[in-house]
């Protein structure tokens, strides 16, 4: 896995990535960055991007950093937790009135309108197009 905060790429401990993603939440991810020099510092906002095999398979933001000393030396670990891109909807309030058009065709509106700017591509992807496939083939 390779993990990328503010297009850095950062060294994380080992076994300690958790991506929770469940049907109607946003998805978050948890890992701990090493500090051996400890001189890195995380905030709120900054982007994540999480790669497996040079497939995308987690992007948002830090939600939470919380920097641990782990020797009275300066060797830190810096405990990350990030939302998904969620985050760009909901803090915005959109006042929108479509008539005779569909769900999608609304969501593309309001990528187009509110989102590209930000990263956010228009492109949905439904359920069925991985109900056959397994883990390894949608990351890979």
């Amino acid at each position: 896995m390779e993990i990328y905060i503010s297009n850095e790429k950062q060294s994380i401990m080992t076994n300690s990535l958790n991506i929770e993603d469940e049907i109607e939440s946003r998805a978050t991810a948890f890992f701990a960055v090493k500090d051996l020099q400890g001189n890195k510092s995380f905030h709120k906002g900054q982007p994540v991007e999480v790669y497996h095999k040079d497939n995308l398979i987690f992007k948002g933001f830090i939600e939470m950093s919380r920097k641990v000393a782990i020797t009275n030396v300066g060797n830190y670990i810096h405990d990350i937790t990030c939302t998904d891109m969620h985050y760009l909807a909901d803090k915005r309030i959109v006042a929108l009135a479509e008539t005779n058009t569909t769900a999608g065709s609304i969501v593309g509106t309001l990528v187009v309108r509110y989102l590209e700017a930000e990263g956010v591509e228009n492109t949905l992807k439904y359920w069925f197009d991985y109900q056959n496939e397994t883990w390894e083939e949608v990351i890979s």
